[in-house]
């Protein structure tokens, strides 16, 4: 009877804690809105972002952010991966991807919101997973995570404020996590050598020499403590801990092998293994200049991947914008690491700066295309003939670039604080004043686009 109780609890227990689930996805779907994702997608290609996005959340830290939301968006991936290997319809896989994405929206704006409000703890995860605690301290990374979603997970319905002494400890336990990681990184292997040399009774065969090198271990520690971002002063702390533990190591052998040898064989050996030592400590240091070396290299080859992968999107950034154009409308070219959109067709009337409706099939092209570069920079530049005095053609110029400029910041995504304009007059002719073709070509605007937004897809 004791038994059929307790099965009844645990299948009840079993039963409550899916009706929970259930109960959190139908929640979570009542403030989650579905992506739109067009039934002509390519649903490999889609699915294969959809993973992307994930792992920039995971790069973000919004799984620990928005814990719950995220869970939601990783279960909605792997169900589109296992739909997609099964080969289902396209709309049954396409629908998993605008689940997966609606949640990734959710949790990254969650996770913007719990950020701001427990922004150290953020940076001291932050900090620990760039020593690579995750790696070095796996168990105590996973314990002080699941602290942390607890946390984070009640901020998710939006009307929570942590306790300030949770926050503080959460932030402390993340920055002894990192100083941990950075010991077990730099001083793992003189730990360990330590170890076996006390294993091998060190402290009985070489006490002061043992004693030593605790103390230089000990120091190195402190000095990771206190200044662990001054690289020179850990690393020249490291390599004497490091070169200690060798030390007492090697003695060590030579010590517990001297027992009924005379003292000529122990000075003979003592000799022998220093020159090993020595020999060691100068391979270690050749190797250490070959690593720096090495790392100078890649540091120099990522800088220039950079710079090709840079000119290689400007270069299709440009193709995209010029098959926009027909010749009549527009020019683009590049200039330097500069796109130029030349603008032919903004027939401006004598002395006014209003854009004329014939041209605003145009600008809602440039629009267009200033939308999808997304730059951090556009400068609108207006330009002139030379009819008339200098003074009135500068400041007709600069109208005309405000012009332009409030067609594209108003009416569309474009900020206006990324949009400068400037006004040349007629300082900055392509094309001879002395005919009415060059004139007509003289009277344009230009726009200049800086900084491509490289991250676009």
């Amino acid at each position: 009877m004791l038994g059929n109780q307790i099965l009844s609890q645990r299948s009840l227990s079993k039963f409550g804690l899916a009706m929970l689930t259930v109960s959190f996805v139908a929640c979570a779907h009542r403030d989650v809105k579905k992506e739109e994702v067009p039934l002509t997608a390519n649903p490999a290609v889609e699915v294969d972002n959809l993973g992307k996005q994930v792992e920039e959340g995971k790069q973000a830290q919004v799984d620990v952010l928005a814990p719950g939301y995220f869970r939601q968006a990783e279960r909605y991936y792997r169900k589109a991966k296992v739909d997609r290997e099964k080969a289902k319809s396209s709309k049954v896989i396409l629908d998993d991807v605008a689940w997966g994405l609606a949640y990734v929206k959710k949790s990254k704006d969650v996770a913007d919101n719990t950020r701001g409000q427990i922004g150290p703890v953020v940076e001291a995860r932050q900090a620990a997973l760039n020593a690579e605690a995750n790696q070095y301290l796996p168990k105590e990374m996973a314990r002080i995570d699941g602290r942390f979603r607890r946390l984070a997970s009640k901020y998710e319905p939006g009307n929570y404020a942590a306790d300030p002494e949770d926050i503080d400890q959460l932030q402390r336990q993340y920055l002894d996590l990192e100083v941990g990681a950075v010991k077990k990184q730099k001083l793992g292997q003189a730990m360990s050598l330590l170890e076996k040399a006390k294993d091998r009774r060190a402290a009985r065969y070489v006490p002061s020499i043992l004693q030593q090198a605790e103390t230089s271990l000990l120091s190195a520690e402190r000095i990771i403590e206190a200044d662990r971002n001054n690289q020179d002063r850990v690393q020249q702390a490291v390599e004497e801990a490091s070169r200690q533990a060798r030390r007492v190591y090697a003695l060590n052998e030579v010590a517990r092998s001297a027992e009924g040898k005379s003292p000529e064989e122990i000075a003979v050996a003592l000799e022998k293994r220093q020159r090993e030592l020595d020999e060691q400590d100068q391979a270690l240091q050749s190797t250490q200049r070959e690593l720096a070396t090495a790392t100078a290299q890649a540091s120099e080859l990522a800088n220039e991947r950079g710079v090709l992968e840079k000119r290689q999107e400007l270069d299709r950034t440009l193709e995209q914008a010029q098959a926009e154009f027909s010749p009549e409308e527009a020019e683009v070219f590049r200039q330097g690491d500069r796109l130029i959109i030349r603008l032919k067709s903004i027939a401006f009337s004598t002395n006014r700066a209003e854009i004329p409706s014939q041209s605003m099939r145009t600008l809602e092209k440039v629009r267009k295309i200033v939308t999808e570069l997304e730059p951090s920079h556009l400068v609108v530049e207006g330009h002139t003939d030379s009819t008339g005095d200098a003074r009135t053609n500068m400041k007709l110029s600069l109208a005309r670039a405000k012009s332009v400029k409030e067609f594209l910041t108003t009416q569309g995504p474009v900020q206006d604080n990324a949009v400068e304009v400037k006004g040349y007059g007629y300082q900055r002719p392509i094309a001879t004043n002395k005919t009415r073709a060059g004139r007509a070509a003289n009277r344009r605007v230009d726009l200049v686009v800086e900084q491509v937004n490289s991250s676009r897809q």
